[in-house]
């Protein structure tokens, strides 16, 4: 796997930013046939699935130059990545919210909601790719592979946090100890908590199988001339 050469680096994020426009510009849409702001949290969480990808990309970056020092700037990069992380593919859960509201038909909010999950998923798995190229160069494919599991396990409790206790990623600053709290009493007691524990492992099943899928495509004939991470 390999996240290439700043040019392609530059052309995912233009489809990115692409996709993420035509979003918004089916909400405006929608803002104008009706006057309300009616699913606004779609273009918010979009904007949270963005801040781990631009981190992620700026860390790899970085982590590219010989200079040691850059390291003072990329280990920050990565903490705020893993802080965010959970705020991309946390979209898939937004389809809870499609149901019919008039005078909008449902296939229009289906597409505008699907939208939001396929580009905040894509974030999610592509900002996850930069983070175990970056392991990988230093500490060896193992290392970037149990990167991955263990992010996505913390991802998939944080996606937990935020859509059932509705926490949020900065509430580590403005509210720690009760956040610290209602983790701890479930890390403590998994099985006392079974929705906790459910929710987490199948989610983390979910995103695994499809970042599989997705880093297997990179490998096809003729899209890649890296060896696999």
């Amino acid at each position: 796997m390999s996240t290439g050469s700043p040019a392609r680096q530059l052309a995912v994020l233009a489809a990115l930013g692409v996709a993420t426009c035509f979003c918004i510009a089916t909400f405006v849409m929608r803002v104008s046939r009706t006057g309300e702001l009616t699913h606004a949290w779609l273009i918010w969480n979009l904007f949270l699935a963005w801040l781990p990808m631009l981190s992620a990309v700026i860390a790899y970056n970085l982590a590219q130059t010989r200079i040691w020092l850059v390291w003072i700037f990329v280990l920050p990069c990565m903490g705020f990545w893993l802080l965010f992380f959970p705020n991309a593919p946390y979209l898939v859960t937004d389809l809870m919210h499609i149901q019919p509201i008039a005078p909008v038909p449902l296939w229009y909010d289906l597409i505008m909601i699907a939208t939001g999950v396929w580009i905040g998923f894509l974030l999610g798995v592509i900002s996850l790719l930069f983070m175990q190229m970056l392991i990988t160069q230093r500490l060896g494919h193992i290392a970037g592979w149990l990167f991955v599991l263990g992010s996505i396990s913390l991802g998939s409790f944080g996606i937990y946090l935020g859509r059932f206790l509705r926490w949020n990623s900065w509430d580590i600053l403005s509210n720690p100890t009760q956040l610290l709290i209602d983790i701890g009493s479930r890390v403590q007691a998994p099985f006392d908590h079974p929705q906790t524990l459910g929710f987490s492992l199948l989610f983390a099943t979910f995103f695994l199988t499809i970042y599989l899928v997705i880093v297997a495509v990179t490998y096809l004939p003729g899209t890649s001339r890296h060896t696999p991470p």
